[in-house]
């Protein structure tokens, strides 16, 4: 299982993401994020943990946990996103001319066969 680095320099913001998988009897909580080695980058994902649904404090460990979560990603995440979109957008005008990137669209009526 992969380890989540413990010092926020390695941390890389820009990459990490969370995710909770529910079913009706439990709750787990992962983290992923990207990590850069020997010129190639490695995907990781961890469990950060696992809530047991039929106990009102885990629920509530649960629920403090995604709020949490989501008071990060609607500030400081919501942040970094939108000024990644910012520089993604201005290197696309750089290399293309345009916003929109190297794809052209096409009317239903172009397409030659539909599989």
């Amino acid at each position: 299982m992969a380890r989540i680095p413990l010092t926020s320099a390695s941390l890389d913001l820009a990459s990490m993401a969370f995710t909770c998988v529910i079913n009706t009897e439990a709750a787990h909580l992962h983290i992923h994020w990207a990590e850069e080695a020997e010129g190639k980058t490695d995907w990781l994902m961890a469990v950060v943990k696992r809530y047991h649904l039929e106990e009102d404090d885990s629920i509530r460990d649960l629920r403090r946990a995604l709020h949490n979560i989501l008071d990060w990603g609607l500030s400081d995440r919501l942040a970094l996103v939108k000024s990644q979109v910012d520089l993604y957008q201005e290197q696309a005008v750089l290399t293309y001319g345009h916003g929109s990137g190297p794809a052209k669209r096409r009317r239903v009526g172009e397409i030659d066969s539909v599989v």
